[in-house]
């Protein structure tokens, strides 16, 4: 961990700044969750050695925390306006925070991949090695 906090803090160009963001994530005063686009930025990447390397740094500051896809809180974002609007009752509240890919995914997208796929091929074939990020529960 000291040396990915040491590398992190060079690339930064600000002397410490990543390190002592690191130390806030680690003390559970800040979050820095990940959404589907930095899973398939991961997913790009063709050199296995990198793309180990961006696994680590994404999985110690994410901390496997990510947020919901756009599509799922659109929704409520726009019943909750009629309702305030026509004084209607609130609609339930999404999770906007979760752990694991398959929650950066939106409804219809996670319904697909359960269909399509098994556990097994999503998270060795594809994502691997962000599987302790990945949280692959659905």
């Amino acid at each position: 961990m000291t040396e990915l906090r040491n590398r992190t803090s060079q690339n930064v160009g600000h002397s410490g700044l990543a390190g002592a963001l690191l130390q806030k994530v680690q003390n559970d005063e800040v979050r820095l969750p990940l959404g589907l686009i930095h899973f398939l930025e991961h997913l790009q990447n063709e050199s296995p050695a990198r793309r180990e390397r961006l696994a680590k740094v994404l999985d110690s500051y994410s901390r496997g925390w990510c947020y919901a896809a756009w599509s799922d809180i659109c929704d409520f974002e726009i019943r909750q306006g009629l309702a305030q609007a026509f004084r209607g009752a609130p609609p339930a509240r999404p999770e906007v925070f979760g752990r694991g890919f398959m929650f950066t995914a939106s409804a219809g997208g996670r319904d697909i991949l359960r269909k399509d796929h098994t556990r097994a091929p999503i998270a060795y074939s594809l994502l691997f090695p962000l599987n302790r990020a990945l949280c692959l529960t659905y």
